[in-house]
């Protein structure tokens, strides 16, 4: 019996086990080993109770001891067990931080949290922690270009990563081309002039990142040449480049070019005279602009104050005209003239001489001055301008005038056109000539030894000879016969010295006559 008990004591040992940290091991009481033929008959050992503190989750890597004590089975009381302790290693847990895929957009700096990572699930035990990792990346910069840049994990900071076979997986960080506006500026061209884009006509919705620049932008529009209508035009931008340029991602915007109306000045010139001679004035204009073509373009409208002259044709006779320059329909479509200039003309009337011709009447004749009784310095008149009559003046027409010298004046002109002229006039002279009167001496009679004394009756004239109420109321008569001693026979009697009213109009002429 004692030998029996001695061989028993030989040893349980328990059976040397792994694990990996985290793993919680619940022992079954079997992880044990007799030496074969320790027990007697139909003893057994059914399990044993197995103590280690690396069965927990939690135990740290490293060796842990298995501690065997209290077998149970049948019949072991007949034992006496030395308890062998067995070894349990804990390995590292495997553990794999994956860095994350990043994004950012071009021009934002990006400052790692330390936590743009994955872990394995449940891969940490307990109350172990990761608290931070350290990533490095050259896409972090705000300057950082555009594309994939790798990210890499340089290490990790927390609790209980010692129990930890860590590994790291890299990935990438994707810098986004920052999206960017272009907007054309809009613009406004003139009519008939071309625009030549310079590439910098535009703007963006935000700024470019620091340091970077667009120098051109590539602008077209169908109306910035020159002969594009008036009206609104597309300007399209695009093939925007400049520094750090391949970094954005650029959308293009419409801009609009507005084609208005050339500014265009005018200034009237007047015609080189302006003294009336039948031909039409006509203003010209000069323009800041050439090509301009009367009637075609543009036309010069004539007015007087009264508006009873209202016409293009520029105007012929005298007066005082305003000439307004005026745009047709066709060119004030294209062309803004803000101030249409005016310029008022006087055509002054023109200058004539009228020119009362010279004439001459007897005494006791009347006078009638015909229409054409005068000259004129200008003949013919100027186009269909034609002088009809001239009225005169003159206070020796009638038949009583005095004789002697009288101006004949020019007063009145009718005619056609009569009002573009100024006439002035140069007297004529009027003559009045005496009328010849015959005074015819009577024959007389007387004896001899008479003394005849003349009455100055001894006179017969032609009584319609006379004018109005001219008298001849004696003449002197003397004769030789008239004295008492004249011998008898004929004696020539002398008429002269006729005296009366208004004879000195007349030409006397006498008759002398006979005394017998």
């Amino acid at each position: 019996r004692r030998q029996r008990q001695m061989c028993i004591r030989d040893r349980l040992k328990a059976i040397d086990a792994q694990k990996v940290y985290g793993d919680l091991i619940t022992a079954n009481g079997t992880e044990f080993f007799v030496a074969p033929n320790s027990l007697v008959g139909t003893d057994n050992i059914s399990s044993v109770d197995l103590v280690c503190a690396g069965f927990a989750e939690t135990a740290t890597i490293g060796d842990h001891p298995i501690t065997p004590q209290n077998a149970v089975g049948s019949r072991l009381n007949n034992y006496s067990f030395s308890y062998v302790p067995a070894n349990l290693q804990v390995a590292k847990k495997s553990l794999l931080i994956t860095a994350n895929a990043l994004t950012k957009t071009y021009g934002d700096a990006y400052v790692f949290a330390g936590n743009e990572y994955t872990q394995n699930p449940s891969s940490l035990v307990g109350t172990d922690q990761i608290t931070s990792v350290q990533f490095t990346s050259d896409a972090t910069p705000f300057n950082a270009t555009t594309g994939d840049h790798p990210i890499t994990v340089n290490g990790i900071t927390g609790t209980g990563l010692a129990n930890y076979d860590v590994k790291y997986s890299n990935s990438s960080f994707k810098v986004l081309p920052l999206a960017i506006e272009i907007r054309p500026t809009n613009l406004e061209k003139e009519y008939s002039s071309n625009l030549n884009f310079n590439g910098n006509e535009f703007s963006t919705d935000k700024p470019l990142v620091k340091g970077d620049s667009i120098t051109f932008v590539l602008l077209k529009s169908i109306g910035s040449v020159v002969s594009a209508p008036i009206g609104k035009y597309d300007i399209t931008a695009s093939s925007a480049y400049g520094v750090g340029t391949l970094n954005y991602a650029f959308s293009y915007q419409l801009g609009e070019l507005n084609v208005v109306q050339k500014k265009i000045t005018a200034s009237i010139n007047p015609p080189a005279s302006l003294v009336y001679n039948g031909q039409e004035k006509e203003c010209t204009a000069t323009l800041s602009i050439p090509g301009f073509v009367l009637f075609s373009d543009y036309i010069i409208r004539y007015t007087s104050a009264d508006n009873s002259y209202n016409s293009t044709t520029p105007p012929t006779n005298a007066g005082t005209y305003t000439a307004t320059f005026e745009l047709l329909t066709s060119a004030a479509h294209n062309y803004l003239l803000q101030n249409p200039p005016t310029y008022t003309i006087t055509i002054s009337k023109a200058s004539v001489t009228i020119t009362a011709n010279d004439a001459s009447k007897t005494y006791g004749d009347n006078l009638v001055l015909l229409n054409d009784a005068y000259k004129s310095d200008l003949k013919p008149l100027y186009g269909s301008d034609k002088i009809a009559s001239v009225s005169f003046v003159c206070n020796a027409l009638m038949d009583t005038a005095s004789v002697g010298t009288y101006n004949i004046e020019p007063s009145t002109v009718t005619g056609s056109g009569m009002d573009n002229y100024n006439f002035s006039f140069v007297n004529g002279k009027l003559t009045v000539e005496p009328k010849t009167l015959r005074i015819q001496g009577l024959d007389l009679t007387k004896t001899y030894g008479d003394q005849y004394i003349a009455t100055g009756k001894e006179f017969y004239i032609d009584p319609n000879q006379l004018v109005g109420a001219d008298t001849v109321q004696t003449v002197a008569l003397t004769s030789g016969g008239f004295d008492a001693i004249a011998k008898a026979g004929s004696h020539a009697i002398t008429v002269n010295h006729a005296t009366g009213v208004g004879l000195s109009n007349y030409h006397l002429i006498y008759t002398n006559s006979l005394l017998y």
